[in-house]
């Protein structure tokens, strides 16, 4: 014997075709599934196969490091503003978004038996907010620098503002008829599995690990610094 690998696949192919030719869809395939089962969609065999050769990762953040389901952790309104109006726009624009968030702001106010209508005129910003018309009112939902400009911001919002500046937060800036009425903090959460899955991948000899979001870029900083990972593009 020659004890050479090559060889011994040779006499294995040559002796015994079918069962290789029945064995390797067959994992294939099991491969796919079991893919398809934890969430995970495989285009085909070819791109599970090239799993084998990845040395980089690239992952979004929303929903895919954190858990994207936002939960609403503060409404901060304007001398004389309620809540319940700011959040019902809020919710009513975000329903011609397709970002994470905007399913939790709508489930929110469903939650609170707030009517919602139909937006129109929506304009979205990427990586910034949106903006549209609600009822005949303008609503411009998003960052502070897509709200309020170079504008200073007021007394009112200061001290959230100030409370949230070192904690990993979504601030979600809302100007109704070109004024700022309320600005709503939500919490995004890191995913349990998502240290386990990153050391798993390095373990598997994936060497660079990259964060690529359109949130952001401080948010981002922050995910990638708690899960070690090698880049951020925001």
């Amino acid at each position: 014997l020659s004890g050479d690998p090559i060889r011994a696949l040779a006499v294995l192919v040559v002796a015994t075709p079918c069962p290789l030719i029945l064995a390797a869809p067959v994992a294939f395939i099991g491969g796919v599934s079991r893919a398809a089962r934890a969430g995970i969609l495989m285009k085909g065999s070819a791109a599970l196969e090239a799993l084998a050769q990845i040395r980089t990762a690239i992952f979004d953040k929303t929903g895919t490091l954190t858990l994207g389901g936002a939960e609403l952790i503060e409404i901060d309104v304007a001398p004389g503003q309620g809540t319940d109006e700011p959040l019902r726009l809020l919710a009513s624009l975000e329903q011609a978004s397709h970002h994470v968030l905007a399913d939790s702001i709508v489930r929110i106010a469903r939650h609170g038996n707030l009517l919602l209508s139909q937006p129109c005129d929506v304009r979205e910003h990427r990586g910034e907010g949106l903006e549209g018309q609600v009822d005949g009112i303008s609503v411009v939902a998003g960052s502070r620098p897509l709200v309020l400009g170079s504008g200073p911001l007021p007394n009112w919002a200061e001290s959230g503002e100030s409370r949230y500046r070192d904690t990993q937060v979504l601030r979600v800036f809302v100007a109704i008829d070109g004024r700022l009425a309320a600005v709503f903090t939500f919490g995004d959460a890191i995913r349990e599995d998502a240290p386990g899955t990153v050391e798993a991948l390095r373990s598997a000899g994936v060497t660079r690990i990259v964060l690529l979001t359109g949130d952001d870029g401080a948010a981002a900083e922050k995910v990638s610094a708690s899960l070690d990972l090698d880049a951020v593009f925001a």
